[in-house]
């Protein structure tokens, strides 16, 4: 998902960029044309568009929430609203979100009262299988961990930050794949350089309940995160393009490649390199002159820091 926060400029270009990276991509770039063949990509572009609107145009209020007002409240300019990125229901109201419909982190009424939101959960909720759910997710589930062999990734992208955020974010709790999401959440850092935020790292930024990234894991089973783009709301394009652009792109590829098994493939080493001849001389028949030499360069710890355990 992108642009769940409407005053958050950056992250849907970041997608758009995406969609014309893959498209142009494919059937030339050999990396990018066996992703697309291997696996399905759901890209959300807008997910607050009037906001989004609003934003454009009166960039000094700074809106961030949607544009659903509270009956008979009146709030300053850029305070009205829902904040959505608390109103998905898991984990809804149990900390880190406001009752005060002027709060830049009011949940609304109820979980997932919000019609962004239900656009969202209901469509999400049918890419991912349903056997890798939990049976009481909120209850007696909470801490277990979904099974190793889950599949699908999550990322909602945000700004500003430069982090990389994996649940549990509703309070300084370590999620039952705890290790796993950090993997996971290390290995995005070595792509763009961006610092860890989770409930085992310094800079913890919840609670904040009622997440989409929350949701898609504790709901959904599948890995997720939340990445903080740059270090503005309304970008300069020059951090955009020399910095945002070439150092985040890639990072979705690498979601796509770990989505089969994004519990395993980065607990394990990374293929870092692929290298063939410059030509060959094809012969369509079994011998020694026809062989070909391929030579890859295979890390366990260029994308790890030393610290932190893999090869499992």
């Amino acid at each position: 998902t992108f642009g769940v926060h409407a005053r958050e400029m950056a992250p849907p270009e970041l997608g758009m960029r995406l969609v014309q990276m893959l498209a142009d991509g494919y059937g030339k770039d050999a990396e990018i044309t066996t992703v697309l063949d291997r696996t399905v990509i759901h890209i959300l572009l807008q997910s607050n568009p009037d906001a989004r609107a609003l934003a454009e145009v009166q960039q000094t209020i700074f809106q961030r929430k949607n544009l659903h007002s509270t009956p008979g409240v009146k709030c300053s300019a850029g305070l009205n609203g829902v904040d959505l990125n608390r109103n998905f229901p898991w984990v809804w109201a149990s900390g880190g979100s406001s009752t005060n419909p002027c709060s830049n982190g009011y949940r609304g009424t109820a979980p997932a009262s919000e019609p962004e939101v239900r656009a969202i959960v209901d469509y999400v909720e049918k890419l991912f299988p349903k056997n890798q759910r939990k049976q009481e997710p909120e209850g007696s589930e909470i801490a277990s961990p979904f099974p190793a062999n889950s599949t699908g990734v999550f990322m909602d992208t945000h700004s500003f930050g430069r982090l990389i955020i994996y649940p549990w974010v509703f309070q300084r709790l370590q999620a039952g794949n705890d290790m796993e999401l950090e993997a996971f959440a290390r290995k995005i850092t070595s792509f763009n350089g961006y610092r860890l935020s989770g409930p085992g790292q310094d800079r913890f930024l919840g609670p904040a309940s009622g997440s989409t990234a929350g949701w898609a894991y504790g709901i959904l089973g599948v890995a997720s995160g939340g990445l903080e783009l740059g270090s503005a709301f309304y970008q300069d394009c020059q951090t955009f393009e020399e910095r945002i652009v070439p150092r985040n792109l890639y990072v979705y590829i690498y979601l796509a490649k770990v989505a089969k098994a994004p519990y395993k493939m980065p607990m394990g080493p990374d293929v870092i390199n692929v290298t063939f001849p410059e030509w060959t001389e094809y012969i369509p028949v079994v011998s020694k002159k026809s062989n070909l030499t391929v030579v890859a360069t295979v890390s366990d710890s260029l994308r790890m820091s030393a610290d932190f355990p893999t090869g499992q």
